[in-house]
């Protein structure tokens, strides 16, 4: 499951949630076919989700 957030700057926001939270990720990467920074984690089900930047109403 994929979401969009408007900046980095609310990227790094969600890192902090989820640095507080225990949540573990890989940090903020890179998607090269996207071209655009993210960060995934999976949820408490193992649901994969994924915030990136930008926007990706196409």
């Amino acid at each position: 499951m994929g979401f969009a957030v408007a900046s980095h700057h609310q990227l790094h926001e969600l890192m902090v949630v989820l640095e507080e939270l225990g949540v573990t990720t890989a940090g903020i990467e890179f998607d090269p076919d996207g071209q655009s920074d993210y960060v995934c984690f999976r949820d408490p089900d193992n649901i994969q989700v994924e915030f990136y930047v930008g926007d990706y109403h196409d």
